[in-house]
């Protein structure tokens, strides 16, 4: 199979699906759930590490003086 063959297959399809009467791809509510989830448990960590450094930073310039 050649590369111009595989580009009119995936163009091709591409088409067929775009003409669908209902969507192919649809998100639901479900998913939607799932990928705050996930996202919480990835940047949730690094923002929580963030706000205690400085929280500490805070804590330490108050006890020496500085502000």
């Amino acid at each position: 199979m050649t590369r111009r063959t595989q580009l009119i297959i995936a163009v091709g399809s591409l088409g067929i699906s775009l003409l669908a009467c209902t969507p192919v791809i649809t998100i639901g509510y479900g998913e939607i759930l799932i990928l705050i989830l996930v996202l919480v448990l990835v940047v949730g960590p690094v923002i929580l590490r963030f706000f205690r450094t400085r929280l500490n930073t805070d804590q330490k310039n108050e006890d020496n003086g500085d502000n």
